[in-house]
C-alpha cells in the first residue's frame, strides 16, 4: 500500500541508502528532517571523512527499511547546503510503495542480551531478530522511542555461539502480557551502522535459522 515518508514518522538519525548512479555506488547517509511538503533532508554521503561532489538537479534512488520493510523510491537533489554541516535537500515524492523484494525475514528467538544505554547495563531478552533490527523484551519500562543504545549478545550459529555487538536505535515500544500472564515491555530497534563481524555474525544465524525452519531450503 502507498505510503508518504512522514506518514511513516522517520526520526532524525534514522539510515538511509542514498544511490548515486553518477558515482556508480551507495552510499550510507541518515535523515536530518523535512519541509514539509517541499524536501527531504539527508546528510551529505562521504567517501573515507570527505564529502563527495554532487551537481543540484542530479538524480538519486533512496532505499531504507522500517520495522523490516523496505522503501526505495527516486528523487533529485534540489539544494546543497554547508552550514551547520554539510547536507542536501532532495525533492520530496509524493508517495512511496513498499518494495516487495525488500522485506526482511523475522526469526524469533529467546536469546539473552545485554543492552547498554546511557551509563546502564539492563538485561533483557532477544525476542525477534532479522538482519534490520530486533525486539527487546524487558519486565519493567526501560526505554525511550529514538534513544540510541548498544547491545550484546551470543547468537548460535550451527555447533558454535558467535558473540556479537551491535549499536541501535529504539524505533518503538509496545507492551503485552506472555503466556504466564506476566506484563513485558518490548521494544523494536533498528540497528545502525553493523561492523563487519556483527554483520557477518547476524547472516550467519538468520540464514541458519531460516534453513532449520524451513523457510530457507537449500
Amino acid at each position: 500500500m502507498a505510503t508518504t515518508l512522514q506518514a511513516l514518522r522517520l526520526l532524525p538519525g534514522t539510515p538511509i541508502e542514498l544511490e548515486v548512479p553518477s558515482h556508480k555506488r551507495c552510499f550510507p547517509v541518515e535523515l536530518v528532517g523535512y519541509l514539509p511538503g517541499e524536501t527531504l533532508l539527508v546528510t551529505a554521503p562521504q567517501i573515507q571523512g570527505s564529502h563527495i561532489q554532487l551537481e543540484e538537479a542530479e538524480k538519486l534512488v533512496l532505499r531504507l527499511f522500517i520495522e523490516d520493510q523496505g522503501y526505495s523510491f527516486h528523487s533529485r537533489i534540489v539544494e546543497r547546503q554547508h552550514a551547520p554541516f554539510p547536507y542536501l535537500h532532495l525533492q520530496l515524492p509524493a508517495q512511496i510503495e513498499p518494495d516487495a523484494s525488500r522485506v526482511l525475514p523475522r526469526i524469533w528467538t529467546a536469546l539473552k542480551a545485554l543492552v547498554h544505554s546511557e551509563a546502564r547495563t539492563l538485561n533483557a531478552r532477544l525476542n525477534e531478530v532479522s538482519i534490520g533490527g530486533a525486539k527487546l523484551a524487558f519486565s519493567a519500562p526501560s526505554l525511550q522511542v529514538g534513544q540510541r543504545l548498544s547491545i550484546d549478545v551470543e547468537l548460535p550459529v550451527g555447533h558454535r555461539l558467535l558473540p556479537a555487538h551491535f549499536e541501535a536505535r529504539v524505533c518503538s515500544e509496545t507492551e503485552n502480557r506472555d503466556e504466564q500472564g506476566r506484563l513485558l515491555f518490548y521494544y523494536g530497534v533498528e540497528f545502525v551502522g553493523l561492523a563487519p563481524d556483527a554483520d557477518v555474525a547476524l547472516k550467519g544465524f538468520v540464514y541458519a535459522e531460516m534453513i532449520r525452519t524451513g523457510v530457507l531450503r537449500l
